[in-house]
């Protein structure tokens, strides 16, 4: 490998076992963006390149020569931003050139923004998606809208369903958030007759999520230790939708004073063990009756050897 004065990477070279070596050089701009990188192969012209705007955000990506002196074009992508900064359009199409000359877009992305920026409309080759936000500007709906017939007169909200096709009904997502702002429940299919309740999550004093219930009413539970690292997770009940947790079946964790975790307990009963360095790095995986436990060592400047 080889650094700029500013240790951006030039050149990397690898070394095959038939004695080729094969090497990929990088140019960058001022600022230190890549700006083309150009592959090992040296039968053809494998150098991609990049274009970025005064804020650094990459507009313009041109891919290889796919055939030389041929007619296939490069593949381009394309990004647009607006006076905000926020991402409107993605194009994806090609090029003649390394500088995108003929740009010819075949697939446009667009996104819609509200007043506070919060997009509320991402439409595509293939469909149009829509999102609500309550007065927190919390995200409180996803509509995947299903009839194309509609795609020109779309509710605003995207809690409420369009006219159905023959596609059936939009595909809503719902999301209702507690006093603390956490998701409480995701319900799914929203405002159909196949409507579910697909989570709902309780959550301790502290934030951590206590337990999780599924749209079959299988519960698992969670618990923590004084310093709020999960310390045991209860899977469901075998009765479906007991709503209730079988403490029998479970995995267990503990750490050590760092934080690392040391071990932990599967649910058929084995252990996974773990040790760790001065430095808090993982240099044993111990499995409970296996021979081929895991052996981590680390050279002077941390890489794995």
């Amino acid at each position: 490998m080889a650094n700029t004065e500013n240790n951006l990477l030039t050149r990397t070279v690898s070394a095959g076992g038939n004695g080729t070596i094969a090497t990929t050089t990088y140019n960058y701009d001022a600022v230190g963006n890549v700006i083309q990188v150009n592959g090992p192969r040296n039968d053809v012209d494998d150098t991609e390149y990049a274009v970025w705007d005064a804020l650094r955000r990459k507009t313009l990506s041109v891919g290889a020569d796919p055939d030389g002196g041929g007619p296939r074009p490069r593949v381009t992508a394309r990004q647009e931003f607006n006076a905000d900064g926020l991402l409107v359009n993605e194009q994806i199409g090609t090029s003649n050139s390394p500088t995108a000359a003929g740009f010819n877009p075949i697939e446009t992305t667009s996104h819609f923004y509200d007043a506070s920026q919060q997009r509320i409309k991402t439409t595509t080759p293939t469909g149009v998606v829509q999102f609500s936000y309550d007065g927190a500007g919390r995200l409180t709906c996803t509509a995947v809208r299903m009839n194309p017939n509609t795609y020109s007169a779309l509710p605003v909200d995207a809690c409420q369903l369009s006219a159905q096709g023959s596609d059936g009904p939009d595909r809503i997502s719902k999301n209702i958030y507690d006093a603390a702002g956490r998701v409480t429940q995701l319900i799914k299919g929203f405002g159909t007759s196949i409507q579910q309740t697909y989570s709902t999550t309780s959550y301790t004093p502290n934030g951590k999520a206590d337990w999780v219930k599924d749209a079959n009413n299988n519960l698992t539970d969670m618990a923590y230790d004084g310093f709020d690292r999960l310390s045991a997770m209860y899977f469901p009940s075998p009765a479906t939708g007991a709503g209730s947790a079988n403490y029998s079946d479970y995995e267990q964790y503990a750490y050590d004073n760092a934080n690392n975790r040391t071990s932990i307990r599967k649910r058929d009963g084995q252990f996974i063990r773990f040790t760790y360095d001065g430095l808090n790095r993982e240099t044993v995986r111990d499995y409970d009756g296996q021979t081929k436990d895991v052996y981590t060592s680390y050279d002077l400047v941390g890489r794995k050897t």
